[in-house]
């Protein structure tokens, strides 16, 4: 019995102290991850503008902390290309002095060229209308935009954020196609709110001011207008008709006047100022050198004529070529390599490696 017993627990020691049995089939292996998805280039124009920005245009990358080394004048065309990397795209601009590199899309602006939505914002452009752009996928580019108004309190909306297409956009100053459909104009003096549709929801608020905002009647349905505000871009949405509101609503209605309605006494309209007007200003002094603006704040340094077809290298790549004669003030100097700030003309700067042959005095 003792015998029986001791075999039961030296049994139960051993089950419980044996390594567990290996599996009768090896785990299987875990597939390869699968390489990022790049998204494909968007459908670029053929030029966009450059915006204000304090920072330089062209980098030599797309990545953080890459060097800056070209500045280009707010308005001038470039001409992006390629897939959009952290933020940034690839760019051309042609010139006196050719320039390549890697540029914030965030940096860019679009001059309209056919009118159209801002979806899924109130606001809409017509050509010669300016967006900024933020970022654009495939067809579509995400803009930002504000309605201008002629009027000294309230100038501009807030900005609106929304999408339109790649091809409505380039670099001109006027595009084609038909402008802003014509209507009726109206003053609205009472705090209003701008309507997706008839009876739809609130997408701004119109504000009540002295002299009151104008807006345009497009359409008329059932008690309700359909206006455009602004002088471009616009806001467009639905207001209630004067007179329009039921019993219970009473003393809710806008007061939208007409300035053509001769039976409405008492309100005395405000001339309309003429935004193109001419204004008075001083002329600007004449500067008193013939260097562009960013190379006369350098001029204690050496100045230098660049020859045309002098290649501009950093980091080793060639980034710029003077297609013109240049100027370039000297920054530094190692062997027959000399460093300028080098331009043209007021358009565009680089800061960047030159051959010492290519320089001769001024």
């Amino acid at each position: 019995m003792r015998a029986a017993c001791l075999l039961a627990f030296l049994l139960t020691a051993c089950a419980r102290e044996a390594p567990p049995r290996a599996p009768t089939e090896a785990p299987a292996a875990s597939a390869p991850a699968a390489p990022a998805r790049r998204e494909p280039a968007p459908a670029w124009p053929a030029s966009l503008r450059v915006g204000e920005r304090d920072a330089p245009t062209l980098y030599r990358g797309s990545r953080p902390g890459a060097t800056g080394y070209a500045w280009i004048a707010p308005g001038e065309a470039l001409s992006p290309r390629g897939a959009v990397r952290r933020g940034r795209v690839r760019a051309v601009v042609d010139g006196p002095l050719r320039l390549r590199g890697w540029t914030p899309v965030a940096g860019l602006e679009g001059v309209v060229t056919r009118r159209g939505r801002v979806a899924p914002t109130p606001l809409f452009v017509v050509p010669g209308d300016v967006v900024r752009l933020v970022t654009a996928r495939g067809e579509l580019a995400v803009v930002r935009g504000a309605a201008r108004f002629a009027h000294p309190a309230h100038p501009r909306s807030d900005e609106l954020e929304g999408q339109i297409p790649l091809a409505h956009l380039g670099a001109a100053t006027s595009g084609g196609g038909p402008a802003g459909t014509p209507g009726r104009p109206i003053l609205i003096h009472a705090r209003t709110p701008l309507l997706d549709r008839p009876g739809g929801a609130a997408v701004w608020e119109i504000p009540a001011l002295d002299p009151p905002l104008t807006a345009t009647v497009l359409r008329e349905t059932d008690g309700w207008l359909g206006v455009r505000l602004g002088m471009g871009p616009h806001l467009v949405g639905w207001i209630r008709a004067p007179g329009s509101a039921r019993k219970k609503d009473a003393g809710t209605d806008p007061e939208v006047l007409d300035p053509w309605d001769r039976d409405r006494q008492g309100h005395v309209q405000p001339a309309v100022q003429d935004p193109w007007a001419p204004r008075e200003e001083a002329e600007p002094e004449a500067p008193d050198s013939d260097l562009p603006p960013r190379l006369r704040d350098a001029v204690v340094r050496p100045v230098w004529q660049v020859v045309p077809g002098t290649r501009v290298v950093v980091e080793g790549a060639t980034v710029a070529v003077f297609t013109a004669p240049g100027h370039g003030v000297e920054l530094d100097r190692d062997g027959d390599r000399v460093e300028i700030l080098g331009a043209v003309d007021d358009t565009a700067t680089v800061r960047g490696w030159v051959p010492s042959a290519a320089l001769s005095p001024r």
